[in-house]
């Protein structure tokens, strides 16, 4: 939290970030460096400087202070945008490593299966198990949540809800905290939260700060979340038509105790919605998939 905290106050605020725009802090310092000048070559002569020395000299001190606090805020800008690249590119480059192991054991799975398959049997039930995979899914991208923001175990949950032919059946598929006792589902999709907001609109959802969206109304806090007080949340839709009815589902990921950034940081915000919608194209493939297999059995 310090360090969100420390990133806001220096970085994150929109202040610091017109004081960093490069017209504004390229004309602060021209003209702290143009006063320099003048007040060197001239300070003895201009009857500013002569009759207003205290003044001067108190101008000159504010300046100093100025191109001081300017520098250091274009150069923690820079380390900080470093920073969020690097650990952008280090994010994707883990996603395309966990997205070809994936491919790799699903591969592996269809050729063990091909030898046995026969003309009269269900192929498709036969050599696609999207369950198991989006276990493996789930599991896996919460791990490398954890490492990647720096959560324990006990601080990220991933939940998928499952809703047959609007809210006929309402019911958490998965989860990662299986044995947590989350809110019912159906009371969830009921309350102004983030995941109706994200089924009914069709669009992902992110709070950055959750406990901020709750005060605004549109966010539902279930006793874990007013227990731990702080925390995000990501909703992600996932619809599938079937020739009978439709299936939805919708994917959240939900953090206890630690925000994934400042809900004011609109980079830092940018770039969590594009990696996190990374992460639930590929589990919304294996939930098309797992409601196509439903609706055939």
């Amino acid at each position: 939290m310090f360090k969100i905290f420390i990133k806001f106050l220096f970085y994150s605020n929109p202040i610091c970030g017109f004081i960093r725009n490069r017209f504004v802090s390229t004309l602060l310092l021209t003209s702290a460096s143009l006063y320099f000048l003048l007040f060197e070559l001239f300070r003895s002569e201009w009857k500013f400087f002569i009759e207003f020395k205290d003044l001067g000299s108190q101008i000159l001190v504010v300046l100093v202070i100025t191109t001081l606090f300017v520098t250091f805020l274009k150069l923690l800008g820079e380390w900080y945008e470093e920073k969020d690249a690097n650990s952008r590119d280090g994010f994707r480059n883990d996603l395309i490593a966990l997205a070809s192991k994936l491919v790799r054991t699903k591969l592996e799975r269809f050729k063990r299966v091909s030898s046995k398959l026969s003309q009269s049997g269900n192929i498709f039930r036969k050599i696609t198990h999207p369950k198991d995979q989006i276990n493996v899914l789930l599991g896996e991208f919460s791990k490398l949540l954890q490492e990647r923001f720096d959560l324990e175990e006990d601080q990220i949950c991933i939940t998928i809800i499952e809703v047959h032919n609007d809210a006929e059946k309402v019911f958490y598929e998965f989860t990662t905290q299986r044995n947590w006792k989350p809110t019912k589902a159906k009371t969830i999709l009921s309350e102004n939260s983030a995941a109706k907001t994200c089924l009914t609109t069709g669009e992902p959802v992110f709070f950055a700060d959750k406990i901020k969206a709750s005060k605004d109304g549109n966010y539902f806090l279930s006793d874990r979340d007013s227990r731990y007080k702080k925390g995000s949340v990501y909703c992600y839709p996932c619809f599938t038509k079937l020739p009978k009815g439709s299936i939805k589902h919708v994917i959240t990921i939900v953090t206890y105790g630690k925000t994934l950034c400042y809900h004011s940081d609109k980079k830092a915000i940018s770039a969590i919605k594009v990696i996190f919608n990374e992460i639930c194209r590929r589990i919304e493939l294996e939930l098309t998939l797992k409601s196509i297999k439903d609706w055939q059995n």
